[in-house]
């Protein structure tokens, strides 16, 4: 897997490149990115996504909750069959861009080229070029589009913006189905402030490194693919506040080395509880305890 940020020096080894957002990297994008990777593939050339960084509605001031991070996506997007993963800056000047502009970025870049968009892609300034712009502005530069359409399950459309409803109203299960995997939050394990050591539960601190969609506070059965099972809290930890949410991670077996600065994906399994708060330390261990056996309990539906 190659990660870069310039289109510079991969004219004529790229043989479909996917255009879109890919947030999630869910049912809808596999379709997308199989898509590329089957046209590179008979080309004999390396498959290629391009996504931008920051997200565009980022860039023009808009809170955007992502539903994958920066690692998450890029592994996830790897094992989609990609082998080149381009994040492109989004500056000013890609604001800027035409439709028009943007096709013959791309012709003069990377030419001879086919590439591949879902049935909902926009590009160009303020999102104004559709699909079929794409197809007919391509066409006159001698690129080839594959066009895919919508994904349904269950009647509806798979989509990021469904995906990202589904979450913050805490139907993980329903997520569960249109991701094609457990939903995921990760993030560095960094140092807290040592209560739950001096109360018998040591946890790691998970520090976001972006913007997730979050479902609501509470405690969560969970699993790393690092450190097995555990029972975390996600929230604000009402009893001792924190600024920002925060994911703390009591795993039910003792990790055999220490998690510090190390980045950890969560994968979110089961809700357990909403978060609450205690007015006695002697009261949120009784309660922590609880957690952590129900959590265990759990474990026989997701082994």
């Amino acid at each position: 897997m190659i990660v870069t940020n310039s289109l510079e020096g991969l004219r004529g080894k790229i043989g479909a490149l996917a255009l879109g957002m890919f947030d999630g990297v869910h049912l809808g994008h596999a379709a997308i990115l199989q898509r590329a990777a089957t046209v590179a593939r008979e080309k004999g050339l390396f498959s290629a996504v391009m996504t931008f960084r920051p997200h565009p509605l980022e860039f023009f001031g808009r809170e955007v909750p992502l539903l994958s991070g920066p690692e998450q996506s890029r592994e996830l997007l790897y094992r989609a069959g990609m082998d080149i993963i381009i994040e492109h800056p989004f500056t000013a000047a890609v604001a800027e861009m035409s439709p028009l502009e943007f096709v013959e970025y791309l012709s003069s870049s990377l030419a001879p080229l086919e590439l591949v968009a879902g049935f909902n892609y926009s590009f160009g300034r303020r999102g104004q070029g559709s699909l079929g712009d794409l197809k007919r502005l391509a066409q006159g530069h001698g690129i080839s589009v594959h066009d895919i359409g919508p994904v349904l399950l269950k009647g509806d459309v798979v989509s990021s913006t469904r995906i990202r409803g589904l979450i913050e109203a805490g139907l993980l299960d329903q997520a569960r189905g249109l991701l094609g995997r457990n939903f995921i939050l990760e993030g560095m394990v960094v140092h807290g402030d040592g209560r739950g050591s001096r109360l018998g539960f040591p946890t790691a601190n998970i520090r976001f490194s972006y913007r997730p969609v979050l479902p609501p506070y509470g405690v969560y059965l969970v699993k790393s693919s690092q450190a097995g099972f555990g029972a975390a809290n996600l929230g604000l930890r009402p009893t001792y506040p924190l600024d920002m949410p925060q994911l703390e991670v009591f795993f039910l077996d003792s990790p055999s080395e220490s998690l510090y600065d190390k980045y950890l994906q969560i994968e979110l399994l089961h809700f357990v509880r909403p978060e609450l708060s205690f007015v006695s330390a002697d009261l949120l261990v009784a309660q922590v305890t609880e957690d952590i056996e129900q959590a265990r309990k759990l474990i026989s539906r997701f082994s």
